[in-house]
């Protein structure tokens, strides 16, 4: 079974925590990238995106 990780781009972690709380979503699993950084790095153009990675860690597909 795969892990999924949540990422944030660009909000504060209150913001975030705020959503996830309303939401009734745990805080666990959730990465914060507050400049926008990967998006540009895996080549993601528009969000959402959801990047797979195989066990050895290799991009094996985006959507």
């Amino acid at each position: 079974m795969g892990h999924l990780v949540r990422l944030n781009q660009g909000e504060t972690e209150g913001v975030v925590r705020d959503y996830l709380q309303r939401e009734g979503l745990a805080l666990q699993g959730v990465w914060l990238d507050r400049g926008r950084a990967l998006g540009p790095e895996v080549g993601s153009v528009g969000l959402p995106t959801t990047i797979f990675y195989d066990a050895q860690g290799r991009r094996v597909d985006a959507r």
